[in-house]
């Protein structure tokens, strides 16, 4: 299963926002969000839609990695005492999950935008 390098550069930017905000695997209410960031929305509002088994993967593989300066997946599974295989699957899947719900809610979104007209 190939990573989806869109979904990862999208996670990036939302884990620098969350690190930016204070850090912390929980992330803040979407009201803390400045106003002309669309992108961070759509990508908050998905993670929250996500079962939290793929919340926690996200998190560890985006934040938590990072801060302890494990950014390689193999690293982080190590680190975690998983197996690297069974690791970088639940990792593909998270981000599949997320880029489906990223889907949805962009379709919500232009829903609303669209009742609004």
């Amino acid at each position: 299963m190939a990573r989806l390098r869109w979904v990862q550069a999208m996670l990036r930017e939302w884990a620098a926002w969350i690190e930016g905000f204070g850090g912390g695997l929980h992330s803040p209410e979407l009201d803390g969000l400045p106003k002309d960031t669309f992108s961070l929305r759509r990508t908050q509002q998905a993670i929250d839609r996500l079962d939290p088994e793929y919340q926690a993967v996200l998190a560890l593989v985006y934040i938590e990695g990072p801060r302890a300066n494990r950014c390689n997946l193999s690293q982080i599974a190590e680190w975690k005492g998983v197996e690297r295989t069974a690791f970088y699957y639940r990792v593909c899947r998270a981000e599949q999950k997320f880029s489906e719900e990223l889907d949805f809610t962009g379709k919500s979104f232009e829903d609303v935008k669209n009742s609004m007209s």
